[in-house]
């Protein structure tokens, strides 16, 4: 028995796209059209998801490396820079303001 796609979607409680994506997906993973199949698009997607998170990780490195030695930096500053929480959020943000000496001992 053939149903018409919008009763489908009806019965599912989803759009009549959705099911048109579906069918389209399933002719590429079945080599009846061209396209990139399912398991290439979950491996991307995998992929990119950690290269955001090394690309995140590297950044840590390269401000700790600053930080441990600040004349490797070509910027040349009248005052080393000091770090202090975001008002918005945790993140440690730049600031010159009262920025206390780095060899005063707290």
């Amino acid at each position: 028995m053939r149903r018409k796609v919008a009763e489908v979607a009806r019965l599912l409680g989803i759009s009549d796209q959705t099911i048109y994506v579906w069918r389209r997906q399933h002719l590429i993973d079945t080599g009846q059209l061209p396209g990139t199949n399912s398991s290439d698009l979950s491996e991307l997607a995998a992929a990119r998801k950690r290269i955001a998170e090394l690309e995140a990780e590297l950044a840590v490195h390269r401000r700790a490396a600053e930080l441990r030695n600040p004349r490797r930096k070509a910027v040349a500053a009248a005052q080393p820079t000091c770090l202090r929480r975001g008002a918005n959020d945790d993140r440690l943000q730049p600031h010159q303001d009262g920025c206390p000496s780095p060899r005063r001992s707290w």
